[in-house]
C-alpha cells in the first residue's frame, strides 16, 4: 500500500533527527498518527536539550554545524539563526541578492515587515485581494493611521480563493515593492512569478511565510515564519537597505527571533522534502475527490485554487454560530478513530474541521482541511461530513 509505505519512510527519516534511528512497521493511518506524535515529542525534547541556551549575555552561545549557524550574545543584537543556502534551496531561486530572516511564527514575520514599511518608511500598503488573512487586514488598518506616504507596496496573499500566479504586469509596475504571502503553496511554485517581478520588472520582491503549515510535513514541530527580501544589482531604491535593516531590528526588539531548537532540520532533508511534496499532491487530489463526492450528492463544496481545504457555506438562516461550532466539535470527537479532528489551520496528517463566521462575507462556514489519506477513507469521511452538514442545514427548521 503506497500510503503506508510512504508513512514508514517518513517516520524513518524523522527518527534520524531524534538522536537515535528507528524502524517502523505501520498498520494503518491511525497507527501512523499515534507513532508520529510520539516521535515528534522525542525530537522536540532532543533538540531542546541540545540547543537551548541562556537568554541573557552572561555567556555566549555558538553553533557551527553543516547547515545551522548561530552566534548569540543577546536577542536584540544577534538572535538570528542562519541556515546555509536556505533561500536557494528552499525557494529554488538563483541569481538574486537577498536578505532572509527566520521568525517565531508567520504572523511575527508579517508584523515586523509591515511595521518597517508603514511606520518606519512611510510606505502605503494596498491589498491585491480582499480575501486576505483577517489579522493582516486589521494590522494594516491600525498601522496606517495618520501616515503620509512616500511610496507604495502591493500585498498579495496566496490564501485568497482566486489567487493566481498570473498577475498583470501593469498592476505590478505601478508599485515600488511587491509583497507575497507564500504560505498556501509549495515554495518552488513561485519561481516564475518572482523572476518576472525581480528580473523583468526590476522590482524588489518581499516574501513572508508561515513554515508551520506546509513545510514541516504536518509535524507542527514549531511555530516558524520567515521574511525574505529578493532583489538584484540593477534595482536601485534608496530605502531598500533601510527597510531591510529596520525589519531585522524590529524582529529582535519584539522578541520574534527563531530559537535554534525550534528550527526543524528535517525540513531541508531532500528525502523528506520529496515525501512532503508527494503528500501535498495527495492533499490536492483528495480535495478534488471530496468536492466531486459532494457534487454527486447535490451539495456545493468550494475549493480555493491552492486546494489545501474546502469550504461549505451554510444557507440555513436559523443556524446559530455557537450551535454550529458545538456540533462540529462533538462530531470530531466521535470520529477521532477514523482520523477526523477539530482543528483550525490546514496541512495536517488528518482531516480537520472548523466552523466560523467569515470575516469578509459574514457567512457561516465549515472548513474541511484535507490530508493524504487513501481514497476509500476519504470517501467514508466525506459521507459522514455530508450527513453532519445536512443536519445543520435542517437545524431550527
Amino acid at each position: 500500500m503506497s500510503y503506508i509505505a510512504d508513512k514508514n519512510k517518513e517516520l524513518n527519516i524523522l527518527s534520524k533527527y531524534c538522536g537515535k534511528k528507528q524502524e517502523f512497521n505501520l498498520k494503518n493511518s491511525i497507527d501512523f498518527l499515534q507513532n508520529k506524535e510520539k516521535l515528534i515529542k522525542e525530537m522536540k525534547f532532543y533538540n531542546f536539550d541540545k540547543y537551548y541556551h541562556d537568554l541573557s549575555n552572561k555567556s555566549s552561545f555558538s553553533i557551527d554545524e553543516e547547515n545551522l549557524k548561530y552566534n548569540y550574545t543577546y536577542e536584540r543584537f544577534n538572535g538570528q539563526v542562519v541556515v546555509n543556502n536556505f533561500v536557494e534551496e528552499f525557494y529554488g531561486y538563483s541569481g538574486f541578492l537577498y536578505k532572509h530572516y527566520f521568525t517565531n511564527c508567520g504572523m511575527s514575520a508579517i508584523a515586523s515587515l509591515l511595521t518597517s514599511l508603514i511606520c518606519y518608511n512611510n510606505i502605503r500598503i494596498d491589498l491585491m485581494y480582499s480575501e486576505t488573512y483577517f489579522e493582516t487586514i486589521k494590522l494594516i488598518s491600525n498601522l496606517t493611521k495618520n501616515i503620509e506616504y512616500t511610496s507604495k507596496a502591493l500585498y498579495i496573499d496566496s490564501i485568497a480563493s482566486d489567487f493566481s500566479f498570473n498577475i498583470s504586469s501593469d498592476i505590478l509596475e505601478s508599485y515600488d515593492y511587491i509583497i507575497i504571502d507564500t504560505t498556501c503553496y509549495l515554495s518552488n511554485k513561485y519561481i516564475n512569478t518572482i523572476n518576472r517581478i525581480v528580473n523583468e520588472l526590476n522590482k524588489p520582491c518581499i516574501l513572508v511565510r508561515s513554515h508551520t503549515k506546509l513545510d514541516m510535513g504536518a509535524t507542527e514541530y514549531s511555530h516558524m515564519g520567515s521574511v525574505t527580501f529578493l532583489y538584484n544589482q540593477s534595482i536601485y531604491i534608496d530605502n531598500l537597505g533601510k527597510i531591510i535593516e529596520d525589519c531585522r531590528h524590529i524582529i529582535g526588539v519584539i522578541g520574534a527571533c527563531l530559537p535554534p531548537e525550534k528550527f526543524p532540520q528535517f525540513m531541508i532533508d531532500k528525502q523528506f522534502v520529496s515525501l512532503n511534496e508527494k503528500r501535498l499532491t495527495g492533499i490536492e487530489n483528495n480535495t478534488e475527490y471530496m468536492v466531486s463526492l459532494f457534487n454527486k450528492n447535490g451539495m456545493v463544496l468550494n475549493s480555493p485554487n491552492h486546494k489545501q481545504f474546502c469550504l461549505y457555506n451554510f444557507s440555513n438562516k436559523n443556524l446559530e454560530l455557537a450551535t454550529m461550532k458545538d456540533r462540529i466539535i462533538n462530531f470530531c470527537k466521535e470520529n477521532n478513530d477514523i482520523g477526523i479532528y477539530h482543528a483550525v489551520s490546514f496541512g495536517f496528517d488528518f482531516i480537520a474541521l472548523d466552523g466560523y463566521e467569515n470575516f469578509n462575507d459574514k457567512q457561516f462556514k465549515i472548513r474541511i482541511s484535507m490530508c493524504d489519506f487513501p481514497k476509500d477513507l476519504i470517501e467514508q469521511i466525506s459521507y459522514k461530513i455530508i450527513e453532519l452538514i445536512k443536519q445543520l442545514e435542517n437545524y431550527g427548521g
